[in-house]
């Protein structure tokens, strides 16, 4: 039975990791896109005919319907909290593509989010 709940736990985290690193790909594809240049509608609505922009939405797209396919088999209340694995893989796209200054504090918040998904892994199912 311990296997059987090792590969349950397995195959979430990794379809959640994928969901995460598709939706954090296509933002920052955004970001890259746009280039910071919206100011007005016709500026927008040239930013989002970009490539990276297109790609982007397209990765967004694959993580829906990851998504869609893990509602229907798993407790909302245990995979929806694992998605703040995107906000520590956020961080450090911040970080690491677009060279901004990360806080200590901000670090320390990622580290109180490892800490909770640890929790909730041993939550069981």
């Amino acid at each position: 039975m311990a296997t059987e709940q090792i590969k349950y736990m397995t195959t979430i985290f990794l379809l959640v990791l994928a969901v995460v690193i598709l939706v954090v790909s296509g933002q920052v594809l955004w970001k890259m896109g746009v280039g910071g240049q919206i100011h007005d509608l016709a500026s927008f609505l040239t930013a989002i005919k970009s490539p990276l922009v297109l790609l982007g939405a397209f990765l967004y797209l694959i993580a829906t319907a990851i998504w869609i396919v893990m509602l229907s088999r798993y407790s909302y209340h245990f995979v929806y909290p694992l998605l703040s694995l995107s906000f520590v893989l956020a961080l450090i796209a911040s970080r690491f593509i677009f060279h901004e200054e990360v806080s200590w504090l901000a670090w320390l918040g990622v580290g109180v989010i490892c800490f909770g998904i640890t929790l909730i892994g041993f939550s069981g199912r």
